[in-house]
């Protein structure tokens, strides 16, 4: 028994020295295990290459020299040297001694800092939502609880954090009586670091301020304090310098408000145990302090200068001026009471505008903002009114802006905005007159990001202008001209001032938006049409000289519309908008000085494809071009003109290059000015269109150059049928067909090297039944072809074939150029067969019988004066003919003279074997044959052979107008189409 219990006491010592010892050294047997677990655990929960080196394990201390922890997103987390000390007593119960760290610094990626910044937001709004919603009731611990640790101290001697954007250098000293962080941040745009102080002491005394070097920026200072009963009293004041702030952050904004002081103070009443947000008692008071100064300052751009100019400094075209004043703002909320706030503002903003001066400011005393909430803040209001005068001496306006906005905490957020405008313009150097524009939108914000946009009337416009004056140019004279010359235009410039145009607009009205209806639901964005409609209105321009006024133009527009539907698609591989429109663009008839010009319209669809850019981590432009694509119609006078056309334009992405095609067709339209409500023409132009038809159609490409030059390329085809026309009462046509095709053969590519690859050729064909002028011309035949140089500076024309039957014969033009770079061209035509008895009928009333045939040859040769034919030949036929020439005109002149009486005693029956007559043609008119006869009369000596020689001189255009006035050509022409 007692070997037993010597052995059991034995033993039990032994295991209580092999324990003792365990505890002695089980922090060293565990420090590897640290070294090594941490790494692993932290790898378990997906974080890689971390490292841990932990120098100093023991009942009573931990030291680590070292942790590192590589970010998923790029980050970096460090500690250098932690050293946490403590005891074993305590540590059971929860409780350390000391925590101080030498270095914790965190480098963060470039977008890290943005997404804690999000996040943190995110998490602050779901987290005060939870505590509403869950614990609508918060018990307010003791102040002195409020900054009891589980350890004496933490002292952090150096905290470094490193972003793209800021980087800090802070120290950290927290203990139950004072929380402090204290150090410097670097901003990446500001040359100097800034000072950051926090403090929280245990007398409830709070202080956060932020300076550099000297200059205090902004600080937050209060107090918290607690009575007996346990409510909570804060009071929290506020003080920023917002010049010294913007002058550092804000100097690089295109609109500088000139903030000089922020101040608020504000008390918040907290019971022992409050319900969220019904027992806060809140009430807060900011104002906000501007000083007097440049808001907003523009440049007009200069056009770029040869190096050898010198540079033009820019002139301000818009300077707004900010006036000295304050914003204020009241926040009020009593317990189990709604909350309230009112912002108030005064400030005047004076603009200069291209030398003119504007004082903006607001009309009222009323609150600039007026929100009310409701006690358990679930749903909320806002109302503003915003409205601004705007005067001058000479011109004044009202704006008004009323927003009103309804926020519910399970629906969302509705309301409406009502805005307008009242203009008035007296300034004479402008054109003067009233500018009205009103409207209402509503709108609803839902809390699943659904969200409509609605208006029933849009937002209605109108414009009433005066007349407006415009006055003529009166530029100086060269000092260099002669006195004669000054004296004249010193006539002309007094004759100038008497003259005066004046432009009449009547009362435009135009709407915009009406029935807008925009939706997104479920992430579906959908529209109906977007309108822009424009009510009738004319304009007339006028012109007085002395006291006489007559009308220079008038267009009179009608009901006008623009109706346009997008559609946004976005897909893997197409990211686009579709704008779907539809035009309805008329006029009623209107002139141009006496021009009238008919009614017109253009109607039909136009689409526009925009494309855009994928929503990816790097943005890039779509290589897709914009494209226009429409179908319209052009109609004029009452639909008797219709013009259909596809238009097709594509501007590529990215570079300055556009191409595009349109395909027409003209339907037959009506050569008649009364069809085509055009009568006064007639008059206008002295063509008269009594009969037939035009039709067309055709392509035109178009592509912009590398260069930025534009090419065109037209073929086109025209045609007109069974024309009949009387000109200037001298000249009549019937039943004429015409066709004509214009093209350029370009390649856009520009390989072809010939030198006239770029241009315009017109090819063209006509034929007429007849052409009268006192000379009938019948059956007509023409065809030409015309080439016009790209910059349309001249054109050659080569007529390859005309023929006409005149007075019994043929006329022929076998081939013709006329080139307009010449002073003179020259061609011949061939006559043929020309019958002697038909042209002796031209002239019936000098009873001149004559048979035969006539052939020649006829130089025309055109200059700037005219036309003329410097020396024509036309020859009798064998075996030649006969002229009878013997009535009381030829017998009074037979005893005139004996010379006289010879010939004409000659020609009662002369035969003739040979003929031949020369021709002479002036620009005037004038016209002179030269005509030689040989033969006889076999009652004149026997019939001995004769030679006659005979001048004729005539007026050519005097004859021609006396054959038409007594054959009353025109006129049996207008009987025959019955006009």
């Amino acid at each position: 028994m007692k070997n037993w219990l010597k052995i059991l006491l034995t033993g039990l010592s032994v295991a209580l020295l092999s324990l003792s010892l365990l505890l002695l050294f089980l922090p060293s047997l565990l420090k590897p295990l640290l070294n090594s677990g941490f790494s692993t655990a932290l790898n378990y929960f997906g974080i890689q290459n971390s490292e841990i080196e932990v120098s100093h394990f023991s009942w009573h201390r931990l030291t680590v020299r070292s942790l590192s922890v590589p970010l998923p997103d790029g980050s970096l987390f460090a500690l250098e040297n932690l050293s946490l000390s403590y005891s074993p007593g305590q540590l059971i119960s929860g409780e350390l001694n000391t925590l101080e760290l030498d270095v914790v610094s965190l480098n963060l990626a470039d977008e890290t800092g943005e997404k804690l910044a999000g996040a943190a937001a995110a998490g602050a709004g779901k987290a005060a939502t939870n505590v509403i919603e869950t614990t609508p009731e918060v018990a307010i611990p003791a102040f002195k609880q409020w900054l009891q640790l589980p350890l004496e101290s933490l002292s952090i001697h150096q905290i470094n954090i490193q972003h793209a954007s800021v980087s800090t250098a802070l120290q950290a000293q927290v203990t139950p009586q004072l929380w402090r962080v204290w150090g410097d941040a670097q901003l990446d745009n500001i040359p100097l670091p800034w000072q950051l102080e926090m403090q929280l002491q245990n007398s409830g005394d709070l202080l956060i301020m932020l300076s550099e070097s000297s200059q205090l920026l902004t600080q937050l200072y209060g107090n918290i304090d607690q009575d007996e009963a346990g409510n909570t009293h804060i009071i929290l004041n506020q003080q920023s310098d917002l010049k010294a702030i913007n002058e550092r952050l804000l100097t690089d904004l295109p609109v500088h408000i000139p903030l000089t002081t922020m101040q608020s103070r504000s008390e918040i009443q907290l019971p022992p145990v409050v319900m969220i947000p019904n027992g806060i008692d809140l009430t807060s008071e900011i104002t906000v302090e501007t000083d007097a100064g440049p808001l907003l300052t523009g440049s007009q751009s200069t056009k770029s200068q040869s190096t050898s100019q010198q540079p033009t400094n820019p002139q301000p075209d818009l300077t707004l001026h900010w006036q000295s004043g304050e914003i204020t703002a009241a926040i009020q909320k009593a317990a189990d009471a709604p909350l309230s706030l009112q912002v108030f503002s005064q400030h005047k903003i004076k603009a200069d505008v291209a030398g003119q001066s504007y004082l903006i400011q607001q009309q009222n005393n009323q609150p600039l903002l007026t929100t009310s909430c409701n006690i358990g803040l679930t749903g909320c209001q806002l109302q503003s009114l915003l409205s601004w005068n705007i005067n001058t001496d000479q011109q004044q306006a009202n704006i008004t802006l009323k927003p009103e906005l309804e926020w519910q905490q399970e629906k969302g957020v509705s309301g409406f905005l009502i805005a307008g405008i009242d203009a008035e313009q007296n300034n004479p150097a402008w054109p003067q007159g009233q500018f009205s524009s009103q409207g209402r939108f509503d709108f609803s914000l839902q809390n699943n990001g659904d969200w409509q946009l609605t208006s029933e009337h849009g937002l209605r416009n109108t414009l009433a202008l005066e007349a407006i004056t415009l006055k003529p140019t009166d530029s100086a004279p060269d000092e260099k001209e002669s006195d004669k010359n000054a004296a004249t235009q010193t006539i002309q410039r007094s004759e100038l001032t008497r003259q005066r145009s004046e432009l009449q607009v009547s009362e435009l009205q135009l709407t915009l938006l009406d029935q807008l209806d925009i939706k997104h639901q479920q992430q579906v964005l959908s529209f109906e049409p977007l309108r822009v409609a424009l009510k009738p209105f004319s304009a007339e321009l006028s012109e007085q000289l002395s006291s006489r006024q007559t009308s220079v133009a008038t267009v009179n527009i009608t009901n006008s519309s623009v109706e346009c539907l997008p559609q946004i698609t976005r897909n893997l591989s197409n990211h686009k908008a579709d704008i779907h429109c539809q035009l309805s663009l008329a006029s009623t008839p209107s002139n141009f000085q006496q021009w009238p010009i008919p009614d017109m319209s253009i109607r039909g669809p136009l689409n526009l494809t925009l494309p855009l850019e994928q929503e990816t981590s790097q943005p890039q432009a779509s290589d897709k071009p914009t494209v226009i694509d429409a179908e319209l119609v052009f109609s004029l006078a009452d639909q008797a003109l219709q013009l259909r056309s596809h238009i097709k334009h594509e501007q590529q992405a990215g570079a300055q290059l556009s191409s595009g095609s349109m395909q027409w067709q003209l339907q037959d339209t009506p050569l008649n000015w009364n069809a085509l409500g055009l009568s006064e023409l007639t008059n206008l132009t002295k063509l008269q269109l009594l009969n037939g038809s035009l039709s067309g159609q055709g392509w035109l490409d178009w592509q912009q150059t590398p260069d930025q030059q534009w090419q065109l390329k037209p073929d086109f085809m025209l045609r007109f049928d069974e024309l009949a026309a009387t000109y200037d009462n001298s000249i009549s046509l019937e039943n004429w067909r015409g066709l004509f095709a214009i093209r350029r053969p370009l390649n856009f590519t520009g390989t072809d090297s010939d030198t006239n690859f770029n241009d315009y050729i017109i090819d063209a064909q006509i034929a007429g039944e007849s052409v009268n002028t006192g000379i009938q011309l019948s059956n007509i035949l023409a065809r030409s072809q015309t080439r016009i140089p790209a910059d349309l500076s001249s054109a050659l024309i080569e007529v390859y074939e005309v023929h006409t039957e005149l007075l019994g014969g043929r006329v022929r033009l076998p081939l013709m150029k006329f080139d307009t770079r010449k002073d003179v061209n020259a061609f011949g035509i061939e006559v043929d067969n020309i019958q002697l008895s038909e042209l002796a009928k031209l002239e019936p009333n000098a009873e001149v019988e004559a048979t035969g045939v006539l052939d020649g040859v006829l130089p025309i040769v055109i200059t700037q004066a005219g036309v003329q034919i410097p020396g024509g030949n036309l020859f009798a036929r064998d075996p030649g003919g006969v002229i009878r020439y013997n009535n009381a005109t030829s017998q009074a002149l037979k005893s005139s003279d004996q010379t006289v009486g010879l010939a004409m005693q000659l020609l009662e029956d002369f035969h003739y074997n040979q003929l031949e007559s020369g021709v002479e043609y002036q620009p005037d008119g004038e016209l002179n044959l030269a005509l030689q006869f040989q033969g006889n009369n076999p009652e004149f000596f026997g019939g001995q052979a004769t030679h006659l020689n005979v001048n004729l001189d005539y007026n050519l255009l005097d004859l021609l107008e006396s054959l038409r006035i007594s054959n009353d050509l025109i006129q049996k022409v207008e009987e025959k189409y019955q006009l």
